[in-house]
């Protein structure tokens, strides 16, 4: 119960900091999300960094990898899912995921608009 406190805690932490971030006016000022682009390619860079120095399952993987870095970009979680396909020469599989994870979102998202927009 603790580990998913800390979690949590990791979690609340990570997401706190994209708001931060994304929400500078110098950065919502610009035609290009820029702020998400900084956050997605920051979180990504850190959980390649992290996952080398901590092993798998551990309390403190689990607080930054999947708490901090998830809670600060489900982006990074994207990418090292498809470093592990890539890795494992799963090349058709990681063709296919990297299109979906671009496209079902988006349209899930318009979907989500669409049945709870009044009429």
């Amino acid at each position: 119960m603790i580990k998913i406190i800390f979690l949590g805690i990791g979690a609340a932490l990570g997401a706190s900091l994209r708001s931060y971030i994304s929400t500078r006016p110098k950065l919502q000022s610009l035609a290009f999300p820029v702020g998400t682009l900084i956050i997605n390619s920051v979180g990504s860079f850190l959980m390649g960094v992290v996952i080398m120095f901590l092993s798998i399952g551990s309390t403190l993987y689990l607080i930054m990898v999947t708490g901090f870095l998830g809670g600060f970009t489900t982006y990074s979680s994207f990418t090292l899912d498809q470093l592990k396909l890539y890795e494992q020469r799963r090349y058709k599989s990681f063709i296919a995921y990297s299109l979906l994870m671009f496209t079902v979102p988006f349209l899930a998202l318009l979907l989500g608009l669409y049945v709870s927009s009044p009429s």
